[in-house]
């Protein structure tokens, strides 16, 4: 009896320390809820409470593709200020697009969120310190002005006849075609051109890139990521985590990015190429610090992919919505078939035609192609931000998709309306519409963009009247830190007999 006691007292005395362990874990959790919402500095901010007492909320919303509806939805229940995690506000008053990302040392704004901005897993001008990114940027800024972009019209339009040939052929046809597909090679075989002097070859071939098929497995990848390092070291999980096959495509997808940088390292015409690439990996006396290897491939993964997905995304929803809204699209035709050739169509023509441009303004208010804020940490000793003090080591952002279809900013936000964008429009807040963001952050690419959207518009619909052939609304769509495009159905036909316009 006595050897029995002895060798069943201390099975209880481990249970009984793990179960006071377990109950100490619960208290904490508690303890640690409780103070979130009721205690924390960021208690006197409005939100929904679960929001407020974990971070999981926020994690499991960007892992599920609809974070970018949560947050819209609590701005229109709580207002402009919005606590979506314990440690996080969100934005959507023009005045904080200056308080979070602009100003400060080099008006690059706040301190980027490592969380967030180093899921990559590569270095790029996108991630990069400040330091960094000023290097890097000097080196691009050539690349990016206005007066080289202009230089590359003669690039663009040789692509855009690609595009409206092989639109004809389809025309004749009267076949359905995914207009999300065209606009995709049209920007990748234009970004790879200018960046590597290497087209993808997709608008010859009528084919995805297998590299361009891996971006949504990629940006999934990402935002899976973003989800882990919020808890680190649970991010070094992530080969077990994630699903095998989208682990595999990940790598794939980095793998092709190398592949591509060095291969344009390695040509034996390398010296002569006009290109992107070319000035970034060619010191000068003006630019005698160049990217390290590691940069150049990582900056131009980026390059390529933001420079095209974003651009494809925004005339998609712009097709979206002008297919939905006849008056709209007869305005736009007109004004663009008003042009006697072709020819006419040109990026000084196009930059001043006032419907395109309101038409262009407005599809990236209602489609942004980056949904959710791109999120700053406020130093230690805290900051005024939309004329509120926020206590240091706080998250914030604006989420352009929020802030951009919000009635405290635009009349009739969902409506899709040119015409708040000329003239005077005392119901529509255009100090919110930041579309490239501000600061010395803000997009390097934005003259490209312009001039591909405007051009492209221009000439597909000076040669076709459009229509969508079906399928659900294309605005409900997932988006993990971009958006997941679902296929956009539409026809084309010819807008005049006898053919297409060559250029003059």
């Amino acid at each position: 009896m006595d050897s029995l006691a002895f060798t069943v007292m201390p099975s209880f005395g481990v249970l009984s320390i793990w179960g006071t362990l377990a109950v100490s874990v619960v208290l904490c959790l508690v303890a640690k809820s409780i103070y979130n919402v009721y205690f924390h500095p960021l208690s006197r901010f409005p939100g929904p409470r679960l929001w407020s007492l974990t971070r999981l909320c926020w994690t499991v919303s960007l892992a599920r593709g609809d974070l970018h509806l949560k947050i819209k939805s609590f701005h229109d229940r709580y207002g402009s200020i919005v606590r979506v995690a314990p440690d996080e506000l969100s934005f959507i008053d023009g005045s904080a697009w200056q308080d979070i990302y602009a100003g400060s040392q080099r008006n690059k704004g706040l301190p980027k969120n490592d969380v967030i901005f180093g899921a990559q897993q590569f270095r790029s001008i996108l991630d990069g310190t400040d330091e960094e990114h000023t290097r890097m940027r000097k080196v691009l800024a050539s690349s990016f002005s206005n007066k080289n972009t202009d230089k590359q019209e003669g690039l663009l339009q040789r692509y855009l006849d690609i595009l409206i040939r092989n639109l004809h052929q389809v025309a004749r046809n009267s076949k359905a075609i995914n207009v999300v597909e065209w606009y995709t090679w049209f920007a990748f075989d234009t970004t790879g051109e200018l960046a590597f002097s290497e087209s993808f070859n997709q608008l010859e071939q009528t084919i995805s890139h297998p590299w361009v098929q891996m971006i949504t497995s990629h940006l999934k990848y990402s935002a899976l990521s973003v989800c882990l390092r919020f808890y680190s070291p649970l991010d070094r999980l992530m080969p077990l985590i994630a699903p095998p096959s989208l682990h595999r495509l990940k790598w794939s997808f980095i793998s092709m990015a190398r592949e591509k940088v060095f291969r344009r390292m390695n040509r034996p015409d390398s010296k002569g190429l006009d290109d992107i690439f070319g000035a970034c990996n060619t010191p000068s006396d003006e630019k005698p610090i160049q990217m390290t290897t590691e940069e150049l491939v990582g900056t131009f993964t980026f390059l390529i992919v933001s420079g095209s997905e974003t651009t494809a995304t925004v005339l998609t929803g712009i097709t979206n919505y002008l297919c939905h809204n006849p008056r709209v699209l007869k305005l736009l035709t007109d004004e663009l078939r008003s042009v006697p050739e072709e020819g006419g169509l040109t990026l000084a023509s196009t930059a001043t035609m006032p419907y395109l441009n309101g038409v262009i303004k407005e599809g990236m208010r209602l489609c942004h192609p980056v949904p959710g804020a791109l999120s700053r940490v406020v130093p230690p000793e805290g900051k005024v931000i939309g004329g509120h003090f926020v206590p240091g080591n706080t998250l914030v952002g604006i989420s352009p998709f929020a802030a951009y279809i919000s009635d405290s900013n635009f009349a009739s936000p969902y409506e899709f309306t040119p015409e708040r964008w000329l003239g005077d429009q005392e119901d529509n807040n255009r100090n919110i519409f930041q579309p490239f963001s501000v600061g010395g952050r803000n997009c390097i690419g934005q003259n490209l963009a312009w001039a591909e959207m405007r051009l492209i518009l221009a000439r597909v619909l000076y040669n076709f009247d459009i229509e969508q052939a079906g399928g659900r609304d294309w605005m409900e769509k997932k988006s993990y830190l971009l958006w997941e495009k679902d296929p956009l159905l539409i026809r084309v036909k010819a807008a005049r007999e006898g053919g297409f316009y060559l250029l003059g």
